[in-house]
C-alpha cells in the first residue's frame, strides 16, 4: 500500500485529466468539479457588520463579524456554537429552518444588534450538504447526509427555505451568499492574505470526510451555463474530491471490504483512503488479516479486534505517534479499542501495530498531496512542471514559430504561456494551501506527511500548508456575504 513518487505522479496526472473532463461536462469524470457561483471574493474593501449561519453535521454555529474599512482585518468576531437536537435531524424542514432563525435572532440580540432605524442584517449561509448551486444565493439540496433526513427539503432551494423561515418568524434579513465549509475556508484564508501578502489558492478539509476547493478561471469551466453573466474572471470550484476514483489508486483487499460494509458502497473512493472516518477502520482490517494469517496475537484472533469500527482515528493517531520506549500508548489503545491486555501485546506486537497505523496514515497523506499537485499542475503553479515546459520550449524553438513554442509549453505543463512570444512566467507565486478539519489540525504526522510528499512531488518551497483561521467556514460565509454586499453597493454607486 506504499505510494512511491512514480505512483504519486501517475495519480496527479490522472487527477488533472479528470479535472479537465469534470470541468467540460456534467458527469464527465469521477470529479464533479462543481461551479460554486462564488465569483466575488473579499478584497479588503468590505466594511460593516455581518452575520453567518453554519449548519454542520453535529453543531449549529452562528457568527457576528465587524469589518473596518480596508486592510483585510476583522475588528470583532463573536460566535456561538450549539449541538443540533437529535429530533431536528428528522423533523420536517420547517422545524429545522425555524430553529436556525430562532438561534440567529437570539444571538443577534446578545451581541446588541438591534437599534431603532438599523438596516436589516446581511447573512451568509454555510450549508455543508450536497447541493446543485445555480447562483451565489441559490442552491438545490440534492440529498441529506450526516444523519439528517428532514422531509420537504430535498429538491428545494435551501436559501428559499431559510427566507421562508425568516418570514414565518416575522424577521427580515438580506440572505446574500450560500457556501459550503470548504469554500468558506478558502474565502476566509484569502481575506487574511490581504494583510499577510500571501496567496491562498486551495483549501482542504480532512476530518471525518474530505473535500477541496480552489479558484479557477472561468475560461477553464466549459460546462458553465452560457447565460451566466460573469462579474469577475474567476470562480471558486468545489471539486468534491471525495468521489475521485481511478485504477491508479493503491487499492488493497481491506479497501474492498470496507467499501462493501460502508453506507455508500461504490462511492467516495478517495475519501475512504484519506479521511478520518475510514483510515482507522482500514488499519483495523489490516490487523485482523495479520492476526488471522500471521498470528499477530497468538493462535486466536481477539474477539474485540473483529468488532466493526472499534478503532477510532484519534486512537490510531495516538498509537502512531507514541514515542515512549515501551510503546505504552499503543498498549493502551489495544486495550481500550479491542480489549487486548498489555500482557497479550508484547513490544514487538506493539511495534507492528504502530507500523500499520503509520502506513495507513502515510498512504492517505501522500494521496492527498498527489491531488494537491494535480490542482497546482492544472493551474500552472507547479514549479517543476513550469521548468519542464521551459526545457521543452528550448528543445523545439529553433526552426519553430512562436505559436508552436507556446503550444508545446502549454501542453507540457499547463503553464501560463504567452501565445505571441511563447514566454513562460517562472516567477511562481507562493502556493498556500489552507487546511481545516480534525485530521489536519490534530494528527501531526498526517500533516507532516502531506507537506513532505508535496515537496517530493513539486520541490522544496513549492507549497506552504497552513492551518486556516479557526471557524473559517463560518467566518467565510459572512465574508462572502460582505463581498456580495460591497459589490452591489459599488454597482449602485456607479449606476447612480
Amino acid at each position: 500500500m506504499a505510494v512511491d513518487l512514480p505512483q504519486m505522479q501517475r495519480i496527479r496526472d490522472d487527477f488533472v485529466q479528470q479535472m479537465h473532463a469534470g470541468l467540460a461536462a456534467e458527469g464527465g469524470s469521477s470529479l464533479p468539479m462543481i461551479p460554486t457561483h462564488v465569483d466575488i471574493l473579499p478584497d479588503g474593501h468590505e466594511h460593516g457588520k455581518f452575520f453567518s449561519i453554519d449548519l454542520g453535521g453535529t453543531n449549529l454555529r452562528v457568527m457576528y463579524v465587524k469589518l473596518p474599512r480596508g486592510h483585510g482585518k476583522v475588528d470583532v468576531v463573536e460566535y456561538e456554537e450549539n449541538p443540533i437536537p437529535d429530533r431536528l435531524r428528522h423533523a420536517p424542514q420547517e422545524e429545522l429552518f425555524d430553529y436556525l432563525v430562532d438561534t440567529l435572532m437570539a444571538f443577534a440580540d446578545k451581541v446588541g444588534w438591534y437599534r431603532p432605524g438599523r438596516r436589516k442584517m446581511v447573512v451568509g449561509f454555510c450549508f455543508s450538504f450536497p447541493i446543485a448551486q445555480t447562483a451565489l444565493d441559490k442552491g438545490t439540496l440534492i440529498k441529506w447526509v450526516k444523519g439528517f433526513d428532514c422531509p420537504g427539503a430535498v429538491g428545494q432551494d435551501v436559501m428559499t427555505l431559510l427566507r421562508d423561515a425568516f418570514h414565518r418568524k416575522k424577521q427580515v434579513a438580506n440572505l446574500s451568499a450560500l457556501v459550503n465549509d470548504t469554500v468558506g475556508t478558502l474565502c476566509s484564508a484569502q481575506y487574511g492574505d490581504i494583510a499577510e501578502n500571501t496567496d491562498t489558492c486551495i483549501s482542504i478539509i480532512v476530518g471525518t470526510g474530505t473535500n477541496c476547493c480552489y479558484l479557477d478561471q472561468l475560461s477553464n469551466i466549459q460546462k458553465f451555463p452560457l447565460q451566466h453573466l460573469p462579474r469577475t474572471s474567476d470562480m471558486v470550484i468545489n471539486t468534491e474530491w471525495a468521489d475521485y476514483t481511478s485504477p491508479e489508486l493503491p487499492w488493497i483487499e481491506e479497501d474492498k471490504v470496507l467499501d462493501g460494509a460502508s453506507r455508500y458502497p461504490g462511492e467516495h473512493a478517495f475519501e475512504k483512503m484519506t479521511a478520518g472516518l475510514y483510515m482507522s477502520e482500514v488499519a483495523r482490517l489490516i490487523l485482523v488479516r495479520l492476526a488471522e494469517e500471521g498470528g499477530l496475537f497468538g493462535s486466536d484472533v481477539p474477539e474485540g479486534l473483529r468488532q466493526h469500527e472499534s478503532l477510532s482515528t484519534p486512537q490510531m493517531e495516538m498509537a502512531h505517534e507514541d514515542e515512549s520506549e515501551e510503546l505504552d500508548k499503543v498498549a493502551q489503545v489495544l486495550q481500550d479499542a479491542f480489549g487486548i491486555s498489555p500482557t497479550e501485546a508484547p513490544q514487538e506486537v506493539r511495534r507492528q501495530v504502530q507500523e500499520v497505523c503509520a502506513l495507513v496514515c502515510r498512504r492517505g497523506a501522500r494521496l492527498t498531496a498527489a491531488a494537491i499537485g494535480g490542482i497546482l499542475f492544472h493551474l500552472g503553479r507547479d514549479p517543476r512542471a513550469n521548468r519542464a515546459a521551459v526545457r521543452r520550449i528550448k528543445s523545439i524553438e529553433r526552426g519553430k514559430d512562436p505559436a508552436a513554442v507556446a503550444a508545446a509549453a502549454a501542453a507540457a505543463a499547463g503553464a501560463a504561456v504567452d501565445s505571441v512570444d511563447g514566454s513562460v512566467d517562472l516567477e511562481a507565486p507562493r502556493n498556500v494551501v489552507a487546511v481545516e478539519g480534525a485530521v489536519l489540525r490534530h494528527y501531526k504526522s498526517y500533516l507532516a506527511e502531506v507537506q513532505a510528499a508535496a515537496e517530493e512531488l513539486m520541490g522544496r518551497g513549492a507549497i506552504f500548508i497552513e492551518p486556516a483561521p479557526l471557524l473559517s467556514g463560518t467566518r467565510g460565509a459572512a465574508l462572502v456575504a460582505a463581498a456580495a454586499k460591497s459589490y452591489m453597493s459599488g454597482l449602485s454607486f456607479y449606476e447612480g
